[in-house]
């Protein structure tokens, strides 16, 4: 018999009683399919957030990598010869 990962798994968590009941009110007024669902989605836009933020801190500080721009300049210089749409590379 298989066990099959669970892809969700329920918590428990603290949060301020405003925010709760501002979500109750939006799920009685059926402008959210549920608190859950809300918390989920708000948590997976956050994590995104912060990688997206974290490719940026990557991508910045390889703009100042010499070594890193150097080998960028290298592969864009051996790829120069290729063939472009609709025009002929004698090379090849």
């Amino acid at each position: 018999m298989t066990t099959l990962a669970l892809k969700e798994q329920r918590i428990n968590i603290y949060m301020d009683i405003n925010y709760i009941n501002q979500l109750k009110e939006l799920v009685k007024e059926k402008k959210i399919p549920s608190m859950s669902k809300f918390c989920q989605e708000a948590v997976q836009e956050k994590l995104q957030a912060l990688e997206k933020q974290r490719k940026d801190q990557l991508m910045l500080e390889a703009a100042h990598d010499s070594e890193f721009l150097a080998r960028c300049e290298e592969i864009q210089n051996d790829f120069a010869a290729i063939d472009f749409e609709g025009q002929v590379n004698e090379e090849w």
